[in-house]
């Protein structure tokens, strides 16, 4: 019977105030009740007297655990798998809040015994600020993640967002806990793979949905990013043998686009003397292929009409598009170069 499930909702916070209420009172109208919450809090700012506040009236059994010094996101995660009575165990972020049957389903699409790790679908607070509009749609089209973020077409496996993934008790004493050499970004991708490795399957779930902030503002959205992309290497260290060329495109694409503005410059200043018309069809190509990417972006952009009539959300997907692919790239540049510490 599912009502004799137990449940334990693990959620990361550091200094997140402004969100904290919304999202614990969201857990208090789920429909499903045999669950408990278990709240690692690194928060310098007021996130943990709120936290404490709402324990003398919560309708949930709400465990806080209070870090004095923050190891990571998968540090502070394991510390609450230590912490969990529940079979299932439900991972989310301090900046979500969650519809209310979203244990109950979480639950139901972990009955079969070979799904290990699943994940679900996240929109954006209607009242966001166009930027970060902007960095939910970007951060989850197509044509930025293929998929792999989720969606009806996924190619490859699929790997779930931290901020809302579950998995089984039983299935971590198989393929271990989070891997605490990754600080902020990558932790739930690793597990994934040695999730895979043992033979369960992940997968999507769109129906398991949360509410989520995404970047406020372009600094965030490219620190976030880079960090995605420096994370990749530290995963392609632990496993070699799985390589996903397709996290490897912003690296590709970062270096034909500042080879091809090197390219620009030389011919633009040496273009008379230069007599081969090899190398001319090998810039004509590249240009033909630069216009192909951008006109691809507009597309992509525009496409979020659909949504919500918001030019300026259509002008900061272009921005954010871009970025996105140089910020990855240059995160994974840098984790070549820089040891897993």
């Amino acid at each position: 019977m599912i009502k004799k499930v137990r449940a334990s909702v693990i959620i990361t916070s550091n200094n997140e105030e402004r969100s904290i209420s919304s999202c614990l009172e969201s857990l208090s109208r789920q429909t499903y009740k045999n669950f408990e919450v278990i709240i690692v809090d690194s928060s310098r700012d007021n996130t943990g007297k709120i936290i404490e506040d709402f324990m003398k009236v919560s309708p949930f059994k709400l465990i806080l655990i209070k870090e004095k010094m923050p190891e990571g996101i998968a540090a502070a995660r394991n510390k609450g798998i230590k912490r969990a009575s529940g079979n299932i165990l439900i991972f989310a972020d301090a900046d979500c809040s969650f519809k209310k049957n979203w244990v109950r389903r979480i639950i139901a699409s972990l009955r079969k015994e070979n799904i290990g790790l699943i994940g679900g679908n996240d929109k954006v607070p209607t009242k966001s600020s166009s930027y970060t509009k902007s960095a939910g749609y970007v951060t989850n089209s197509f044509l930025t993640t293929l998929g792999k973020r989720g969606g009806k077409l996924v190619l490859g496996a699929y790997h779930p967002s931290g901020f809302n993934h579950a998995t089984k008790k039983n299935v971590l004493l198989v393929a271990g806990k989070y891997n605490p050499i990754f600080k902020g970004r990558g932790e739930e991708k690793e597990l994934a793979i040695r999730i895979i490795k043992q033979g369960f399957k992940t997968k999507y779930v769109p129906d398991i949905e949360v509410i989520h902030e995404y970047a406020k503002n372009l600094k965030e959205f490219v620190k976030k990013t880079f960090y995605s992309g420096r994370a990749r290497i530290q995963i392609s260290r632990i496993h070699p043998d799985i390589l996903d060329l397709f996290y490897y495109g912003p690296l590709i694409l970062l270096i034909f686009l500042l080879s091809f503005m090197v390219f620009s410059v030389i011919l633009a200043f040496f273009g008379s003397i230069i007599k081969s018309n090899l190398v001319i069809n090998i810039y004509r190509l590249s240009a033909f292929i630069v216009v192909l990417y951008f006109l691809v972006i507009l597309i992509n952009a525009t496409l979020y009409l659909k949504t919500e009539k918001n030019i300026k959300v259509v002008f900061y997907n272009i921005v954010n598009s871009v970025l996105l692919h140089m910020a990855y790239g240059l995160g994974i540049i840098y984790g070549l170069f820089k040891n897993n510490d």
